[in-house]
């Protein structure tokens, strides 16, 4: 093995297992995998794991940057897997540079915590002031907005940023995140990756836009209050055919009917970023798990069970033709795929993860299953989302590319 050339490696491990076993049998594998010591490892656990003793165990034998946070009642790899479940994403790259940076959001809001935590993530990598390959985050649920503004105020506006929410298995606050041997509940968590391979990215949701469209006449915060001057969730209710009866459970019937945040992309092609109605709210309005913005069109969004089922395998094929290299050359995926997707698909995810390894075949692939999806879909830079999937791949970069 080259061992210049980044390479990854995954490994996966029930909850029955004990911390060192966890920790000791994933890295007798993963150097085995990698040819020598991981400099990063990803962490996702699923289900009811206490992850604390494995980060603990991982620290005391390797010195890899340590990074991750908590999945939804499973993990994504070769195959789809239940929780309780830890999953581990490794890379070796001997001339990258990887970082991890954490802060608080009760320290001074959300907008301070992304930047403090990506400052803290670019000393730690060494690399202060350089554009990395990747930022990943994983943060608490609630202001994804305003954490993206501070990572980008300290990376800049091109800055490739993917990642996903914390999340747990039921919606009850049970989402973690990992950072060394620590585990938190309220934080950011800024991973910076400066690698010598290619990482090509897409955040794309998968839905088919309807005729339906209105104008978001009345915002505040993540509650939209009024449709055309009408009271949003009745409005949204009759045009998205939902029973009333249904409306009761409003996060699962708006699973299929989200509403969607047009944007033109650079090649001049109307795409979507989704926004997942949650919750009806006093006044008729209904809360999102994403911003809208008043005087911004939103559009009725549909999907079906097999649009959601097929869009990740067609997700990966986009962005490993991104990479413009044989797929031989194509070293390691990461996957966000929103965790209400999956609920509504339960019983379908191992054809996800098989159409996936048809794409992929043989590619080291770890995915997690988020409360919100972060990435770069269009020419305004990192953006939070909901019911989307990403596809992350690291791939062998030529010397014409890794020069350029």
């Amino acid at each position: 093995m080259n061992d210049t050339r980044l390479s990854a490696s995954v490994a996966f491990f029930s909850a029955e297992t004990s911390a060192d076993d966890v920790a000791g049998d994933a890295l007798t594998k993963l150097r085995a995998d990698l040819g020598g010591d991981p400099h990063l490892l990803l962490v996702y656990a699923a289900g009811a794991v206490d992850v604390a003793p494995v980060l603990r165990s991982l620290r005391r034998r390797t010195d890899a940057k340590i990074a991750g946070g908590t999945s939804a009642r499973g993990l994504l790899g070769s195959r789809a897997i239940d929780g309780p479940i830890v999953g581990l994403f490794a890379i070796r790259d001997v001339d990258g540079a990887f970082g991890v940076g954490t802060e608080s959001l009760a320290t001074g809001g959300a907008r301070l915590a992304g930047a403090t935590a990506a400052r803290r993530s670019a000393a730690d990598a060494g690399r202060t002031g350089e554009l990395p390959a990747l930022v990943w985050i994983c943060s608490a649920p609630g202001d994804e907005e305003h954490v993206l503004v501070g990572v980008g105020e300290v990376y800049g506006p091109h800055a490739p940023i993917v990642g996903g929410s914390s999340a747990d298995d039921f919606v009850q606050g049970h989402w973690r995140q990992l950072a060394r041997d620590q585990v938190f509940d309220d934080h950011v968590v800024v991973v910076t990756m400066h690698t010598t391979a290619r990482v090509e990215t897409a955040l794309q949701c998968g839905y088919e836009p309807t005729e339906k469209s209105w104008l978001a006449t009345r915002v505040e915060g993540r509650s939209l209050l009024a449709l055309d001057g009408e009271p949003a969730f009745e409005s949204w209710r009759r045009a998205a055919a939902v029973d009333e009866a249904d409306s009761t459970s409003l996060l699962a019937a708006s699973t299929f009917h989200p509403l969607g945040r047009p944007y033109t992309s650079s090649e001049g092609t109307r795409h979507f970023i989704l926004v997942h109605p949650a919750a009806q709210v006093a006044g008729g309005g209904m809360s999102l798990f994403a911003r809208a913005e008043e005087g911004q069109e939103l559009v009725l969004m549909r999907g079906t069970p097999d649009s959601l089922v097929g869009r990740a395998a067609r997700v990966a094929e986009e962005v490993k033709e991104m990479t413009e290299v044989t797929p031989d050359r194509i070293r390691g995926a990461l996957v966000v795929f929103c965790a209400g997707c999956r609920f509504a698909i339960e019983d379908r995810m191992e054809e996800v993860a098989a159409s996936l390894a048809r794409v992929l075949p043989g590619v080291p692939l770890l995915g997690v299953f988020t409360f919100g999806e972060q990435g770069c879909p269009s020419p305004g830079g990192a953006q939070h989302a909901n019911l989307m999937v990403s596809v992350t791949l690291f791939a062998d970069s030529d010397p014409q590319w890794r020069s350029a």
